[in-house]
């Protein structure tokens, strides 16, 4: 039997959405400076810049250090409101929207007039990859069962204390259709006692995409939706009716 729910949640726990394109070319400084005074009348917050690094641990006898890369600057172009988001980087572009979470065809259409204005400055591109990625915030009381709760929580021994405080679970997949996916549930700190809180990270990305991009944007997001649904119980859904 096909899993069913409900379209849309009164209130989801969505914190953040993004939908990121991946380029084969680069883009110059010049085309990038052009991008953000384009964006600019729309998204005419206060821009930020946000360097993804990799670090490399040295291990020599007792000392242990780290050498960090910078893997790309992304300039970050927030709207007046703050709640949506185009970054800008060398070979990438995202286009973000935070809580609260607007819908699917709204964010959407922010994403086909970002791509649509990215292809009048820059021009053709190849796109090498196409990806969805969903944070939502879970919060529940500090008594409840987790394992009531979410269906993707590893098994513990019998010995152990029945109330789970603490985990970080990840899980890496991928498929013949190009598409690899990585979910991170981690359990965070609250400022109210009473409550847990835990964060579902679901980032959906397929590399060498079709020649329509949104036909597979399409298909992440649905793809991304049946995942989170069959991460969650029906005890979890009542928390966001």
């Amino acid at each position: 039997m096909p899993l069913t729910y409900p379209q849309t949640y009164s209130n989801p726990p969505i914190v953040e959405a993004v939908v990121e394109f991946g380029f084969e070319t680069r883009v110059s400084s010049e085309v990038a400076a052009r991008l953000r005074e384009r964006f600019s009348s729309e998204y005419s917050g206060v821009a930020q810049t946000q360097r993804r690094v990799a670090l490399q641990p040295n291990i020599s006898g007792s000392e242990i250090t780290a050498t960090a890369t910078t893997l790309q600057e992304v300039h970050l172009l927030p709207s007046k409101d703050g709640k949506r988001v185009v970054g800008l980087a060398e070979h990438s572009l995202s286009v973000h929207v935070l809580a609260p979470y607007p819908g699917w065809t709204a964010f959407l259409s922010d994403v086909r007039a970002a791509f649509s204005t990215f292809g009048e400055i820059a021009g053709p591109v190849k796109l090498l990859s196409v990806g969805v990625r969903y944070i939502d915030r879970i919060v529940v009381p500090a008594t409840t069962s987790l394992t009531e709760l979410f269906t993707i929580l590893p098994p513990r021994p019998n010995a152990m204390p029945d109330l789970l405080s603490a985990f970080h679970v990840v899980l890496q997949s991928q498929d013949t259709a190009k598409v690899r996916s990585v979910l991170a549930l981690t359990s965070a700190e609250s400022e109210d006692p009473n409550e847990s809180v835990v964060l579902y990270d679901l980032n959906l990305l397929r590399s060498e995409p079709s020649e329509s991009w949104e036909t597979d944007l399409q298909h992440l997001h649905a793809r991304q939706r049946e995942i989170f649904e069959q991460s969650i119980t029906e005890k979890t859904r009542e928390l966001f009716k």
